[in-house]
């Protein structure tokens, strides 16, 4: 029998965290839930939820009226992808998070420049990656929809979920 030393409440938490994730794009009052939330726990051991910080910063920068209070929360969330990076350098999860906020970031704030670099990783891994299925092919969808493959990488992303 295989045991699993993960905490099933850490396997919850980060389900209810990628909910809320979602839906905060278009609801500001939960990035900001989903930000205070984050911002009180103790987030050095855990890259992923430590990116999911980052992507909320990202999602405040999206929802501030000033220019110059968006770019303090993009620069704060680009601070916090890098160190949910180091800790965890080939996870998808973290880098599928990078990217979709690069992808909607300026090409003027020059904070963009991971984007074929997680593309890349992304597609190496997904396939051994330890995500569920669900979570993987949500990735693979949006990848696909995002314009960023070349014919080659969509069949390669288009063959591990057919």
């Amino acid at each position: 029998m295989k045991t699993c030393n993960a905490n099933p409440l850490k396997i919850v938490d980060i389900q209810i965290i990628r909910e809320i994730y979602s839906q905060a794009a278009e609801r500001e009052a939960l990035t900001e839930k989903l930000y205070q939330y984050l911002k009180k726990q103790d987030l050095s051991n855990q890259p992923v939820l430590l990116a999911y910080l980052g992507a909320a910063l990202a999602l405040k920068a999206k929802n501030a009226f000033f220019p110059l209070v968006k770019l303090d929360f993009i620069q704060q969330a680009q601070t916090i992808f890098n160190q949910a990076i180091k800790l965890a350098p080939e996870d998808i999860e973290i880098r599928f998070l990078r990217l979709t906020i690069e992808i909607n970031t300026p090409n003027f704030l020059g904070l963009n420049t991971n984007l074929k670099l997680d593309k890349a990783l992304i597609i190496n891994h997904i396939r051994t990656s330890e995500l569920d299925t669900t979570m993987k092919q949500a990735i693979a969808d949006y990848l696909l929809k995002s314009g960023l493959c070349d014919e080659t990488e969509s069949l390669i992303l288009k063959s591990i979920f057919i």
